[in-house]
């Protein structure tokens, strides 16, 4: 029976479209979405480059909304087909390479757009909540309430999200600092090793597209696209006591500081730079939305963090 399942698994492999990963290499031009009405060219930025090469990856689930997705080798890519076919036919020789029940179900392998050289990375999944105003975050959680100074939130746990960006082979610093320890004022930007952020999403033709994440953010003053990277600060984890008196510990980028536009101490990702202080409200912040060039509000997008390549 095993060995009739054989081609089987073969015939599964080639209908994958499968290819050695350098005839695969190309490059895609990243799209962006224009505004019906005029907008200011410097709101509006050229398409952005991006070389990105398609291979094999296997993808698992951390947490809710997070994924590590790896890379797998040629010879990997087709071990895990055939096992997929032999567990599908009901022989049990491969069992141990199927995925959990209790994860979400996800393709043994699927081809991916990657940047040539990172093995592994972050999918957070997350959705459009702002287009248009001044900022203090790109991405936070929606239980923390901060989606009005957003432009991409979901239900999620940062700190699942922080062990997630550990196993992507990320170092992380120190969140920025207001106060020395002479209670004087003296700021120290956030440190970390630098993570590139780039966002994924499927327009209303169909189409795939990715983009930096600074493209959907400009300088509030100048209007200019972002250009800095975030770097991976770590936030820190910490014990209070409630009310009541009863101790619990919290992690701190959980009240809604996980990538940041303006500096917090419990920022996971910041700025490595002195932000501009003020309120939402107000109109003092150092960036706001790129109206132009986000998708509509509801529209599902794929956060991917990445390592620089060394």
């Amino acid at each position: 029976m095993m060995f009739r399942l054989i081609p089987m698994a073969f015939a599964l492999f080639i209908s994958c479209d499968f290819h050695p990963v350098p005839s695969m290499s190309k490059s895609v031009v990243t799209e962006t979405r224009r505004s019906a009405k005029a907008v200011q060219a410097s709101t509006t930025p050229e398409p952005v480059k991006v070389t990105l090469v398609t291979v094999p990856t296997a993808r698992v689930a951390v947490g809710r909304s997070i994924w590590l997705e790896t890379v797998k080798s040629n010879e990997a890519a087709l071990a895990s087909l055939v096992s997929e076919a032999l567990i599908n036919g009901g022989n049990n020789i491969a069992v141990g390479n199927a995925l959990s029940s209790s994860l979400p179900r996800q393709p043994l392998i699927s081809w991916q757009k990657r940047t040539k050289g990172i093995e592994r990375r972050v999918v957070l999944e997350l959705e459009v909540v702002l287009t248009q105003g001044y900022l203090e975050h790109f991405i936070s959680r929606s239980e923390a309430g901060k989606d009005h100074e957003s432009i991409l939130s979901n239900e999620f746990d940062a700190e699942i999200l922080y062990a997630a960006l550990l196993g992507a082979g990320l170092h992380p610093g120190k969140p920025a600092k207001f106060i020395n320890e002479k209670r004087e004022l003296d700021f120290k930007p956030a440190t970390g090793e630098t993570v590139k952020i780039y966002l994924e999403y499927n327009s209303k033709d169909g189409k795939t597209i990715v983009t930096p994440a600074q493209s959907w953010v400009v300088g509030a003053k100048d209007g200019k696209p972002m250009t800095a990277d975030w770097v991976f600060a770590g936030s820190f984890k910490g014990k209070t006591t409630t009310a009541m008196g009863e101790e619990f510990v919290y992690f701190g980028a959980n009240d809604g500081r996980v990538v940041c536009l303006a500096n917090f101490s419990t920022a996971l990702l910041d700025l490595p730079v002195e932000s501009e202080k003020g309120d939402p409200n107000g109109d003092s912040l150092s960036y706001k939305a790129n109206t132009a060039v986000i998708p509509e509000r509801g529209t599902k997008v794929r956060a991917l963090f990445e390592a620089v390549p060394k």
